[in-house]
Formats: C-alpha cells, sequence, structure tokens
C-alpha cells in the first residue's frame, strides 16, 4: 500500500469514527435526562423496599413497647421514692423482637442492599462512557486534523505515527464498548428488581 492510500484510508477512518462518536457523544454523552429517567424509577422503588422493611421493624418493635406500662423500677434517693419504667431495650423480648426482624426481612434488606449496590455501579460506569466517548471525539478530531494536515501540506510524517492514531482510536473504540457492556449488566439487574417488587 502506497503512502497516499495509507493516508486515504486512515484518514476515512478516522473521520468515520469521529461522525459517529459526535453523534453517539450528542445523544448519550450528557447523561442528565438518561440518569433521571433511570434513578426515578429505581429511587422509588427502593424507597418502597425501605418502607417495607421499616414497617416490618415498627410492628415488631410496638409490641416490645406496648408494654411499658407493666414493669416498673422503683429508685429509693433519700427518704423520696421515684417511679421509673423500665426501657426494653436490651431485654430478651427486644432481642428476639429484632431477631424475628432480620429474619423475616432479611430477603428485603439483600435487595435494598444489592439494588444501591446496582445503582451506584450504574452511575459510575455511565460518567465513564460519557468521558470515554468524550476522549474519542477529541482525539478523532486531534487525529484527523494530523491526516489532513499531512495530506494537504505533506508534513511527511512518520508511517508508525499514522498507526498509532488508528490503534489509540482502536484503543478507545474498545473502552467504550466495554463500558457499554459493563453499563448493561447493571441496567439489567436494576430491571430484574424493579420487575420484582412493582411495576417499572
Amino acid at each position: 500500500m502506497s503512502q497516499d492510500q495509507l493516508l486515504t484510508a486512515i484518514l476515512a477512518f478516522h473521520s468515520s469514527i469521529l461522525v459517529s462518536a459526535v453523534v453517539a457523544y450528542h445523544k448519550y454523552g450528557d447523561r442528565t435526562e438518561l440518569f433521571q429517567k433511570s434513578l426515578d424509577g429505581t429511587n422509588s422503588i427502593l424507597e418502597r423496599l425501605l418502607r417495607l422493611v421499616s414497617s416490618d421493624l415498627e410492628q415488631r418493635l410496638a409490641a416490645v413497647f406496648a408494654v411499658q406500662d407493666e414493669p416498673r423500677k422503683v429508685v429509693l434517693l433519700t427518704d423520696e421514692l421515684y417511679d421509673k419504667p423500665v426501657s426494653p431495650v436490651g431485654s430478651e423480648t427486644y432481642r428476639e423482637a429484632i431477631r424475628d426482624f432480620v429474619v423475616s426481612s432479611s430477603e428485603g434488606l439483600k435487595d435494598c442492599f444489592y439494588l444501591m449496590k446496582l445503582r451506584d455501579a450504574w452511575c459510575r460506569w455511565a460518567k465513564r462512557l460519557s468521558w470515554t466517548m468524550l476522549v474519542l471525539v477529541i482525539w478523532q478530531v486531534i487525529a484527523s486534523s494530523l491526516v489532513w494536515s499531512q495530506k494537504i501540506f505533506s508534513l511527511n510524517l512518520p508511517e508508525w505515527s499514522l498507526k498509532v492514531s488508528a490503534s489509540i482510536t482502536g484503543v478507545l473504540l474498545i473502552a467504550v464498548l466495554v463500558s457499554v457492556v459493563v453499563l448493561q449488566h447493571h441496567h439489567s439487574g436494576v430491571l430484574d428488581l424493579r420487575q420484582k417488587h412493582g411495576p417499572y
């Protein structure tokens, strides 16, 4: 392949990637609306789970604290008697109520933790994808400019520099694809939990 053919091929490669990267970044780079749409549904399911778990805890502890009037402790200070209610915290009944709550709500607690973990991971990878696409766009502008300069002004850039520019583009494309795959994995996990616990 001649130098001119190599330049034409690499220029076509960078130009096509640049157009695609600009379109993709315009649509997906600013994730404000996508964040809002995805997180609104996720946060509503998370709030529903937390309400269910807290309601279960409230019901179990209500029975423990309802017997406040029965046990009394009489404290003798000098010549006066003070009648104080005994706190059930730390009692066997209190510990049993907490134990029953943990057992009965273990799946809800696990789903809450897993959903928060997936949501945070989704946000991290969405940011990485946005930054990677932005870097790809910037790099394509730089690489295309270099190739155009070589073609128009005959700068006599070494052949390896043209191949390196295409290789960097390839690495960035792989990084974008990896980000998309991981993002989809986390999103699927979120959708599974949203489907399990309510309308999504």
